[in-house]
This record gives C-alpha cells, structure tokens and sequence, in this order.
C-alpha cells in the first residue's frame, strides 16, 4: 500500500502519540493484548512533560521532584521491556480519518496505516503575558520545570 505522497505504508494494529504518562501506560496496555503497536513522540526520551527525563535523570536527583515523579520510571521499564516499538523523535504532522499517520522522522516522511489510533499528545503550557515577562530571567512555571527536570537544575 502507498501512501498519499507515493510513499511505503507500513501496517500495524495500533499507532499511540505521545509518550508521556498516558500515552506509555495505554501503549503497554494494549501491547499486553498481543497487538502490534507503535508509540510516536517528538521528544528524544519518554515521559512527557510529568515525567520528563525520567530514563534520563540520575537516580539520587529524583527524589527532588517527588516519589510521583519517580513513579514515572516504573512506566518507562514496563515501555521498555514490552514488545511496543516506541519510536522518538517522531513528529506527527497528519492523522486521517481512515486512520493513517504519517510522521517525519530522521529527515525522512513515513506512513503508519493502523486498525486504531490513540492520541495522548498531553497538555500544553499556556502562558499570560504581565508586565516583565520578558525580561531575562522570568519564566513560566513550566519552563522552570522543564530546566529542572532536563538539566537538573534546582
């Protein structure tokens, strides 16, 4: 099967976007019923924002964040050690109706035709403007836990 652009289709039972908590746990879930799935997310580890950087993060520097964060590394081993093919990296730029998604991954568009698709793509971070939010050094919240949950940074 091709895609819309002439390209391969690859075809699997379920595609998951979005690699945090939910999207982890539904892909694990549905795996453990014996369907191919495949787990696309832009980001370079899983765990979305709630758990970012948690296969990342040094052991002693979790506890900082809380034993909820650190529960985020349970869900990651369980991805890890399924049979679901967790591919990072992954933006997902179109899912049809007939439930095809395509993605750019290594500079290279490719197409996921799927009996099912679930989307976990989580919140987003949806700052007001106030006087001196741009001056240097004032940031969100979520840039902050962002800084701390990536580089450590307390």
């Amino acid at each position: 099967m091709n895609d819309h652009f002439g390209g391969v289709v690859e075809a699997v039972d379920v595609v998951v976007v979005g690699a945090g908590a939910a999207g982890m746990a539904g892909a694990v879930a549905l795996a453990g019923f014996g369907l191919q799935v495949v787990l696309l997310d832009e980001q370079g580890s899983p765990g979305g924002q709630i758990y970012r950087g948690i296969t990342l993060a040094p052991l002693s520097r979790r506890d900082l964040l809380g034993p909820d964060y650190a529960h985020g590394n349970v869900l990651a081993q369980a991805l890890a050690s399924s049979s679901v093919r967790y591919e990072h990296g992954a933006a997902v730029w179109q899912v049809t109706r007939d439930h095809q998604v395509s993605y750019l991954r290594d500079g290279r568009l490719r197409t996921l035709q799927a009996k099912a698709v679930l989307l976990a793509t989580g919140a987003m971070e949806r700052p007001f403007p106030i006087p001196g939010w741009t001056l240097p050094g004032v940031m969100s919240a979520g840039a902050a836990q962002i800084l701390l949950k990536s580089a450590g940074l307390a």
